[in-house]
């Protein structure tokens, strides 16, 4: 498959999408999270969640969402709608590959699996770390307002203990401050689309989040219309649980919840 890339820019070295063929009809969609890259859920240094799945025999596929993999900068001027109508034309040429999709991602990427989810066939769905709630929602979303027009470049701050994971992952550590506002508006928009939701769905979240509260994945597993649902907790691990000790353990959980609902 010729991979589409949003720009003709340079990109970071390690953002490049991933695209790894297998022999099944059945193939998965995974988006990245906010600010993030392919790297996320497919680093190599932990057992990556991509190479899992593609030794299963799926073809899977990693797209370097827009404004993401350049630099920070390249995030203003986009919003919430914007990363919607890239994960559509992502996944209407993916499925001129495969017969049938299975959508996942994780943070803002499984918020764009949720959408996509309600608006196109897929076989399933694998939300990860994905927001309902924010750690601190309430003065998050005081925030996000505040700052809903600011366009002013804000540093990252991470906890000491999360900090060395982090600084592996192939990301932004920038981000202009309106883009706080269009996280908390996908999350408002997601909460409204989650009845709709009837596909079968497995949440992975992080019992210690530290970006997310867990409780999200309670409320998401309790929301969607889907009949098959399934919750698991990944234990010792970040927000980004994908490139964090237990990737291996979340990644086994993902390949037997495909592995079932593809048969």
């Amino acid at each position: 498959m010729k991979v589409s890339l949003w720009t003709d820019k340079k990109l970071i070295k390690g953002a490049e999408p991933v695209f790894l063929k297998g022999h099944k009809k059945t193939g998965i969609l995974l988006f990245h999270g906010w600010s993030s890259s392919p790297q996320e859920l497919n680093p190599d240094y932990v057992p990556s969640t991509a190479k899992y799945l593609n030794s299963l025999g799926y073809t899977v596929y990693i797209p370097l969402r827009i404004g993401q993999g350049t630099r920070a900068e390249d995030l203003d001027g986009l919003h919430w709608e914007d990363w919607v109508d890239d994960a559509r034309k992502h996944f209407d040429l993916f499925l001129k590959e495969v017969d049938r999709v299975i959508v996942g991602g994780m943070s803002m990427g499984g918020q764009l699996a949720l959408k996509i989810s309600v608006e196109r066939p897929v076989v399933g769905v694998i939300a990860m770390g994905t927001p309902v709630f924010m750690n601190m929602d309430p003065l998050f979303r005081v925030w996000a307002w505040l700052n809903r027009k600011n366009r002013k470049m804000m540093h990252k701050r991470y906890l000491p203990q999360d900090r060395e994971i982090a600084m592996k992952k192939i990301h932004y550590i920038e981000y202009p401050a309106y883009q706080l506002y269009e996280n908390a508006k996908a999350s408002w928009e997601i909460r409204k689309i989650l009845p709709e939701v009837k596909a079968p769905i497995l949440v992975v979240h992080s019992a210690n989040d530290n970006v997310v509260d867990p409780m999200s994945a309670k409320y998401l597993l309790k929301k969607v219309g889907s009949k098959d649902k399934q919750l698991f907790w990944v234990k010792n691990s970040y927000h980004s649980f994908t490139t964090d000790r237990n990737s291996g353990v979340a990644s086994k959980v993902m390949g037997d919840f495909v592995n079932r609902i593809s048969r």
